[in-house]
């Protein structure tokens, strides 16, 4: 469900025209420069993650971690063929905000599930051991804002909701996780 969320989240965000979470930037703009689709960006970039993850920090990879990648890449398609592209100003606020509500659930609900880190998590505990950088926060607005500036040079759009999802994911995130908490419990 978590998976379903979060490709749902991306592809709402990416139709609002108001930008997208950092590596939805760049990974739109490397689908603009390939021709390839947003969710088969994902899943290369996804896969380079994890496999860097491998190399860095091996025990933080699972299966889950694979199942994040290719079922949360196929999300994203999946949801794009659904949602359609509007100039129409009321529905891309409300493709926005319920874009992002729904990768911060999506995100939540993986978290609860407790299956395994994220490809992008793998990744960044594997570049903060390597680097011995103990802020997992730091590493992550490093990483963030590169992803950022690589996707926007590549044609991604930067927005409003980038700026969101920057400062707010993690506060959304802790909020939906314990809701779920609350409502079925550990």
């Amino acid at each position: 469900m978590g998976l379903i969320f979060f490709g749902m989240g991306v592809s709402l965000c990416l139709r609002s025209g108001f930008g997208n979470n950092p590596l939805g930037v760049f990974v739109t703009g490397v689908a603009l420069t390939t021709s390839l689709s947003v969710g088969t960006c994902n899943m290369l970039n996804g896969l380079f993650q994890t496999f860097v993850g491998i190399a860095l920090e091996r025990k933080n990879v699972t299966i889950g971690t694979f199942i994040i990648v290719f079922f949360g890449s196929y999300s994203i398609d999946v949801a794009n063929m659904i949602f359609p592209v509007t100039d129409v100003m009321t529905i891309r606020i409300i493709y926005m905000v319920a874009g992002i509500c729904s990768y911060c659930l999506g995100f939540s609900l993986q978290q609860y599930a407790r299956c395994g880190l994220g490809n992008y998590d793998c990744f960044i505990f594997g570049l903060a051991k390597a680097l011995h950088i103990s802020d997992y926060s730091k590493i992550r607005w490093i990483t963030d804002g590169l992803y950022i500036i690589g996707g926007y040079l590549l044609g991604g759009t930067v927005g409003l909701a980038t700026v969101i999802l920057v400062f707010f994911s993690g506060k959304l995130v802790v909020f939906f996780k314990k809701q779920l908490i609350k409502t079925f419990g550990e």
